[in-house]
Order: C-alpha cells, then structure tokens, then sequence
C-alpha cells in the first residue's frame, strides 16, 4: 500500500520528489510513517484479513439449486385461505411470516476450536530481545473440537451448543470421564471418530 501510495504522490507532487543518481528518492513535505499508515487504514475501514470463503463449485452449477430453494419459499410465504396456519384457530402468541411459524426458523453453524489458539505468541514489553513462552501440554496444541450453535427466529432456547471431539464415541476410558464432569451441563459434549 505505501509503494502505491508513494506512486500516487509522486504523480501529484512531482516537484516535491528528489531522485538520486542511486534511484533512491527523498520525499518533501509528508513522511509516509506507521502512524500515517495505521491512520488511513482506521479511517478507511482497511485491516490484513484472511480468505473466509473459498468456491468448490461454480456459480453456474449452483443456480439450479437456488432458484428451487427461492421458489419453495415463495411458496411457504403465501398465506393461501384454508391451507395457511392462520386459519388454524391458534393463540395469538404464535408468531408466523406467511405459512411458517417463526419456532420453525433457525441457523446452523459450526466452526472449529482449538485449545492452543494463539500458540508461540505472548505479551511482552517492546524492545525485549528475547521472549519466553511456556509451553503448554504437547498434545494441546494438536487438539480442537468443532462448536455448534443453532439460533432460533423466535429466541427460545431449543438446542444446547454442542461440542464435537473426534475420538471413538461413548464415556471412554477414566481420564474421559474426569473431563466430562469438567464440562457445564447446559453444553452437550460428544466425541465422533470423522468429527
């Protein structure tokens, strides 16, 4: 971003660009500092992010599958007299968008968990040459679980966050147990051997 930024001021200010013989160049009257650079980025929203989401098929290929699933919630949304709940006698508490009760919409997600989560880094005074960690157990840093969340329309509580190991299922062997009890009982826990 700097190198570009540079380009830009050279093209604006040419009179305020010295070039050496060595092609190094002195730039008048702006500094192009740190404190400038994190400036910009905080007013123009911009900060280092990674890939969230990567295609495995086409567009293309996958319209056929949205348009189905757009077409059958056109059809869910259209109160039709005698085949919508809204003819069905039913308390007033019962919230519903077109045919579908709002208890009936939900989200899914699962994302995955480590348990050494920011592993070979620390907080330290700036300017230390040196930085020590401690290590913590060597199976920790291997190991993670896959959370999942499932979020109703209507906010009522329906499905504990479940979190998913990978492991052969059931209660396992004495030091599984032990971790079981570790666990808060409004969080189901379970071990899958492809988790």
């Amino acid at each position: 971003m700097i190198r570009h930024t540079k380009k830009i001021y050279e093209e604006l200010y040419p009179s305020r660009v010295i070039t050496y013989l060595t092609r190094k160049k002195t730039y008048l009257e702006f500094r192009f500092s740190s404190r400038w650079y994190n400036g910009f980025r905080r007013r123009y929203s911009i900060s280092l992010r990674c890939g969230t989401k990567r295609a495995q098929k086409s567009p293309e290929e996958l319209e056929p599958v949205l348009y189905n699933w757009i077409q059958y919630n056109r059809r869910m949304l259209v109160v039709i007299e005698g085949k919508s709940i809204i003819s069905i006698p039913r308390s007033p508490e019962v919230l519903v968008v077109g045919r579908i009760k709002l208890l009936e919409i939900c989200n899914m997600d699962q994302s995955p968990l480590l348990f050494e989560f920011l592993k070979g880094r620390t907080y330290t005074r700036k300017g230390d040459r040196t930085v020590r960690l401690k290590e913590g157990k060597s199976s920790h840093d291997k190991r993670q679980c896959t959370l999942q969340i499932v979020v109703f329309v209507d906010r009522v509580l329906r499905c504990k966050p479940l979190l998913m190991f990978k492991g052969k299922p059931g209660k396992g062997d004495a030091r599984r147990r032990a971790e079981y009890k570790k666990y808060h009982l409004s969080i189901v826990v379970i071990f899958n051997e492809k988790a």
